[in-house]
């Protein structure tokens, strides 16, 4: 299994993205007080607004596999009905969202679970494969893509591919590893999977506001460009400048070959003029490019 490594889809403040989707956290589980979520690869926190009116500092995470894994260390660590059994209906009490009935009926019937019916993680063969149904269920209902007219139905199969059988194992394992350590704090001995050993979280973990940390956690971004771009204005009225001085210095001097100096003068610092501007559009060309492919 390969961990999703490539540009993010969409950047982790994009406000016109749904938070669940852009912040790779497919439940939008808020933060804990225990930083569980940085063993899983959290980047950052953005706050979204509770079901009380409340703000919730709600971690970003690196990988689909990071934020698949929290969700799958929630559900164990808060809903678990019993050892190695969870339930719709327990995880929705766990949730305490204000539309829980209307949301775990939707997940019942989404996933063909019923809404008390416990899934017995330990000894149902499909145990894992129901979570993970109940997992991609809540994930359209939070990113508030559950049909194709639905706001953020777009952005959440771009990034939940689940035609990329790549971005289904990716999820699938996340879920599952989530769950495991879940347990393995609770005492129990598993050892882990190859599929659990692909992923690594962060030496150091990070916990900075997403507002004050975008430039850090955007992989897009180049910073020599960053800097050339910031000075595009003020370069090019001074090269321009420097052109027209030369120009007149020449002229002063009444040298023969004023004017064919004058003129190379000109025509090069107007053609690195040309470069920055090409700089500054190159960046805006390739933006708009990686929003429109798909990255797998």
């Amino acid at each position: 299994m390969n961990i999703y490594t490539g540009p993010r889809a969409y950047r982790i403040n994009d406000k016109s993205v749904p938070a669940s989707v852009r912040l790779y956290n497919p439940g939008a589980i808020g933060k804990t007080k225990d930083g569980h979520e940085h063993r899983f690869g959290a980047l950052a926190s953005a706050n979204l607004p509770a079901s009380d009116g409340s703000q919730l500092p709600t971690p970003a995470f690196d990988t689909v596999y990071g934020g698949c894994a929290y969700f799958g260390h929630y559900i164990i660590r808060r809903a678990e009905v019993k050892p190695g059994q969870i339930s719709i209906s327990s995880i929705m009490k766990a949730y305490s969202t204000g539309h829980s009935d209307v949301y775990g009926n939707t997940v019942a019937r989404d996933t063909g679970i019923g809404l008390y019916e416990p899934v017995d993680l330990w000894h149902d063969p499909d145990g894992y494969h129901k979570a993970y149904k109940i997992l991609l269920s809540m994930g359209r209902w939070e990113a508030g893509g559950r049909s194709r007219s639905a706001p953020g139905y777009e952005a959440f199969n771009r990034v939940y591919n689940q035609q990329d059988q790549a971005v289904i194992d990716e999820m699938y394992w996340g879920l599952v590893h989530g769950m495991r350590e879940a347990w393995r704090d609770k005492g129990y001995t598993i050892e882990r999977t190859p599929e659990e050993w692909g992923y690594v979280a962060p030496e150091e973990p990070q916990d900075v506001p997403v507002e004050e940390d975008e430039e850090r956690i955007d992989p897009t971004k180049d910073p020599l460009l960053d800097f050339f771009s910031g000075y595009k204005t003020l370069v090019t009225g001074t090269l321009a400048f420097i052109s027209a001085f030369f120009t007149n210095i020449f002229d002063t001097l009444g040298l023969a070959e004023a004017e064919k100096y004058g003129t190379l003068a000109m025509q090069a610092f107007l053609i690195l003029a040309a470069v920055f501007l090409a700089v500054k559009f190159w960046k805006r060309l390739e933006a708009m490019l990686a929003r429109r492919v798909p990255k797998k």
